[in-house]
């Protein structure tokens, strides 16, 4: 548990977490986007990443720090099993 919360940015929108640890569905829900499965959560390395960023599973728990930065796009991608 963080003691203020931190914030981390989604689709450029300022998201105050109570917690640094969150899971893809969590983040989701908590940035609004209820219907987490109509929709793709990428971990961008900073707010001007080129490549897209990185998939997150609804499932995967994310360690997140001040600052963070992620990209919510309509898709389903992130409700689909991942091989790791």
């Amino acid at each position: 548990m963080v003691g203020h919360g931190i914030h981390v940015f989604v689709n450029t929108r300022k998201l105050r977490l109570d917690s640094n640890r969150i899971t893809g569905l969590e983040l989701l829900r908590q940035a609004g986007f209820a219907e987490g499965e109509h929709w793709d959560i990428y971990r961008l390395e900073n707010p001007d990443d080129e490549s897209g960023g990185i998939l997150v599973a609804a499932e995967d728990t994310l360690e997140v720090k001040d600052g963070d930065w992620f990209l919510v796009v309509q898709g389903h991608h992130t409700y689909e099993p991942q091989i790791k």
